[in-house]
């Protein structure tokens, strides 16, 4: 494609960036831009005694005029990628890219992702995309917690402008604001849930689940009720601590309690010594099949015996459906009871 002209004003207009070696690039894949970012005190005039004054951010691009002197467009195209304003992409942390250099090798360490947020260009060879960077959980200054999930990132402000010849590959990046939904669906995707403000170094409150108040991790499958009225997410580690806790009520001196061994027997637990390990399972016994049921195996004697889920805020049965994500798999708890 020939170099587009700088007079060019058109937003809907596409380019194809390509190598230069022009005293711009310096034939590299920096940048001549810097962005200053602070916040600026705004005293609003009318504002009431107890609002007081606020902290308004302020993003500052040098040298400015240059900056503005570049044409803007919609999106760009690099190879057989295509690029547009708002979509995320994989970028290369390299200010060089090495003569080597493989796209799809998929390294964390050179590699990271960018949400873009403007593209300005003086010509094909000139190319400048101003992005908004995700951080992994590992970025982070306190690193990563245990709730956050192998491809979630974080999205933050911190701005910077980078040369169009480091972009990688597109990549979808979803908005989690609702986890229940997300995990209704079996979204696969790379996600964000928190937000980092650069400037004040400052992480946002994750959402709070379960009756134990604390975040959840979405590639452990935590379970929802099923009860609309309640809804409550629950990790699926205080499902069987729970268990644990209702043990002598529910085991203790009672055959009878719940759905028997799967052999058909029943046994009185009280003064034996049996060591039991609990586990969510899908079903496969007549009239529960492909229900998510807890599994209670005796490891000392070979019995086991079903119990359904019961919601650990609103006490109803969980009614759990096949298109679930724990279809198929058992997610062992690995909790390990010891009768003394």
């Amino acid at each position: 494609m020939a170099p587009i002209q700088s007079k060019m004003r058109s937003h809907n207009e596409s380019l194809t960036p390509v190598a230069s070696t022009s005293v711009l690039s310096k034939q590299t894949t920096m940048t001549p831009f810097s962005i200053g970012m602070f916040r600026q005190l705004d005293v609003h005039p009318k504002a009431s005694p107890a609002r007081g004054p606020t902290l308004t951010p302020v993003v500052t691009i040098r040298p400015e005029s240059i900056w503005n002197s570049l044409t803007k467009y919609r999106n760009f195209t690099l190879g057989d990628q295509h690029y547009a304003i708002h979509q995320y992409a994989i970028v290369s942390r390299a200010q060089q890219l090495p003569k080597e250099h493989h796209p799809l090798s998929g390294d964390e360490n050179i590699h990271c992702v960018a949400r873009i947020l403007e593209i300005r260009a003086k010509d094909a060879q000139n190319v400048y995309v101003r992005v908004y960077w995700l951080y992994r959980p590992d970025d982070l200054p306190n690193g990563r917690q245990c709730y956050h999930g192998k491809t979630e990132y974080i999205a933050t402000n911190h701005m910077e402008i980078v040369d169009a010849l480091r972009f990688i590959r597109h990549t979808p990046v979803m908005h989690v604001n609702n986890e229940v939904l997300w995990l209704q669906q079996g979204q696969l995707a790379c996600y964000w849930r928190q937000t980092y403000d650069y400037m004040l170094q400052k992480l946002s409150d994750p959402v709070l689940h379960c009756i134990c108040s604390t975040p959840v991790n979405l590639d452990e499958q935590p379970v929802h009720c099923s009860d609309a009225r309640c809804g409550l997410l629950m990790h699926r580690q205080c499902i069987t601590h729970s268990a644990h806790l209702t043990w002598d009520s529910s085991f203790q001196g009672n055959g009878n309690v719940g759905d028997g061994f799967h052999n058909g027997e029943t046994r009185d637990h009280a003064g034996s010594e049996s060591t039991w390990k609990v586990e969510l399972t899908v079903s496969e016994r007549l009239g529960h099949e492909g229900q998510l049921r807890l599994l209670w195996t005796d490891l000392q004697k070979n019995g086991m015996r079903e119990l359904d889920i019961k919601c650990l805020g609103c006490g109803q049965k969980i009614v759990w459906q096949s298109s679930s994500p724990f279809r198929n798999e058992r997610m062992a708890a690995g909790i390990v009871l010891a009768r003394t």
